[in-house]
């Protein structure tokens, strides 16, 4: 038969042959949780949450702060869970005001990066010379385009995005006298090629065409029928 013991004082218990010891769970335990900080900051490498709901600037303060060199407009954060990718997001808004939106809560497996400051605005897509052009502050969308060769024939310059450093979609002011947002250095310009729609006035000749053989088939149908 078996007999459960509880063992008020293991230091005074003397174990028997086949004797099975079981040790509970704490209920109040939880495994650490890693989040990585990596890039231009005094101490990168993997800290774990220390509590839910810890928040994006406090992994930067933990891991000493920012270094002299530190782009905080580049800075991005990555979301491996579920596969959710780079989260846009405003470091600057988050070190400088802890109650911002932009103060995230960080989850488990995120990916924090700082980079620094590269000086560059990537042209991609449809431009003579894709490149790396030299940012130059106040600069605007004509600016880099001109640097990469300008658009080619094939080029969509009605859906020309631009993307900054952080991954937040970068827009015009959409006003005449209010000059467009800088855009920033680190981010990426992508000029698409023009999407080729095909004709519709064949197809819907082709749709009349179809249309008018059958009613022509049906009226000789009818008139055969009738002389019968």
């Amino acid at each position: 038969s078996q007999e459960y013991l509880n063992v008020q004082n293991p230091n005074n218990f003397v174990l028997e042959d086949f004797d099975r010891v079981f040790i509970p769970k704490n209920p109040e335990f939880q495994k650490p949780l890693w989040v990585s900080v990596t890039g231009r900051v005094r101490y990168p490498g993997s800290y774990a949450i220390r509590f839910k709901g810890e928040k994006l600037c406090s992994f930067l303060r933990r891991a000493g702060g920012l270094a002299s060199d530190a782009y905080l407009k580049g800075g991005r954060l990555v979301r491996r869970l579920n596969n959710a990718g780079l989260v846009p997001v405003d470091f600057e808004k988050s070190m400088s005001d802890s109650t911002s939106r932009e103060n995230v809560e960080i989850l488990e497996g995120d990916e924090i990066i700082v980079p620094e400051n590269l000086k560059v605005v990537l042209v991609r897509g449809e431009v003579a010379t894709p490149a790396a052009a030299l940012h130059r502050n106040g600069a605007g969308l004509k600016y880099y385009l001109e640097q990469a060769g300008g658009l080619t024939d094939e080029a969509d310059d009605e859906r020309i995005v631009v993307t900054l450093p952080n991954g937040q979609k970068w827009a015009p002011s959409g006003f005449f006298l209010v000059p467009d947002p800088d855009i920033l250095a680190g981010s990426t310009v992508f000029v698409p090629k023009k999407i080729e729609k095909k004709s519709e006035v064949l197809a819907t000749i082709r749709e009349i065409t179809g249309i008018l053989s059958s009613a022509a088939a049906i009226i000789v149908a009818v008139v055969v029928l009738s002389r019968q």
